[in-house]
Formats: structure tokens, C-alpha cells, sequence
């Protein structure tokens, strides 16, 4: 099992899965916000209802989210939370994860080239909200994600 999948299992000393944890309230994003410069309208797009994906390309973006996560060797309680949030919104479990891990990231590109553009930019968006947070935006998780939007563009 993968780092991301350890941290999806482990409970906190009070007993509550991580793995349930999500953001509350705009308050607690507001630090993130204000030390990356992320505005709130990036707080409203995680908070509505993503655009329907097919089962592809949820497989293909849990990959290249998770792919994000592992770049810089850790795995932050903020991306957890992150991760939770995606969840709910485009609809996959923990189980999910492990089976996006088992597609070659080309196949993956591949995947995420065929998308429609918007939801391209959706993925663009939660691969942004998933970068920063931890709160800080490693040059790692950039260069990958330069390297994932140049990758389904063209």
C-alpha cells in the first residue's frame, strides 16, 4: 500500500478516520488562501459540483492528483483533506485510488487529452487546489503539473 493509501487508514488519537476530514468553512481556508494568494472564487469552485467524468477520467485524474500528492515525498494532512473533498465531488472511494495507481501515467495522458476542454480546466483547477493545500506549493508538484497541462493540450 502506497503512502497516500497509509494515510487514508490511519486515525487520528481521537479515534476519527483522516480519511473522513474535510475543509469546514471558508475561515479555515483563509490562511491557505492568504499564504499562496489564491482567491475565494478557487474556494467556491471546490465547494459546487464538478462536471460529470466517466469512469476513464476519473481513473486518469485520481492518477495524476495522486501523482501531485507524491511529488514532493509527503503527504500533508491539507491534501488529505483535499483529497476527501474530490471524493465526494466526482464521486470514488480509497479503494478507487489503489486502482488509478495501476494505469501507466501515459495512459493517463492519453485519458485526459481526449477530455472536453472545460473539463480540462476543472482538472487544472482541483491539480491548483491540490498543490496548495498544505499550504505551500513545491517547485516539484509545479514542474509536474507544467508537465501534466502541457501533456493533455496537446
Amino acid at each position: 500500500m502506497g503512502v497516500l493509501g497509509l494515510a487514508f487508514l490511519y486515525r487520528s488519537k481521537s479515534g476519527r478516520s483522516l480519511f473522513n476530514a474535510s475543509y469546514k468553512n471558508w475561515k479555515h481556508f483563509r490562511r491557505i488562501y492568504y499564504l499562496t494568494g489564491i482567491n475565494k472564487n478557487h474556494y467556491a469552485f471546490m465547494q459546487e459540483k464538478i462536471a460529470v467524468f466517466t469512469l476513464a477520467e476519473k481513473l486518469a485524474m485520481v492518477h495524476v492528483v495522486n501523482s501531485v500528492i507524491l511529488a514532493d515525498g509527503h503527504v500533508h494532512n491539507g491534501e488529505i483533506n483535499a483529497v476527501s473533498q474530490l471524493m465526494r465531488q466526482i464521486d470514488f472511494d480509497s479503494n478507487f485510488i489503489m486502482q488509478a495507481r495501476n494505469i501507466e501515467s501515459e495512459q493517463a495522458l492519453s485519458i485526459l487529452r481526449q477530455m472536453p476542454q472545460k473539463k480540462k480546466k476543472n482538472l487544472e483547477s482541483i491539480l491548483e487546489m491540490t498543490a496548495i493545500s498544505d499550504g505551500f506549493k513545491h517547485t516539484k508538484e509545479s514542474s509536474l503539473m507544467a508537465y501534466i497541462f502541457e501533456s493533455m493540450n496537446k
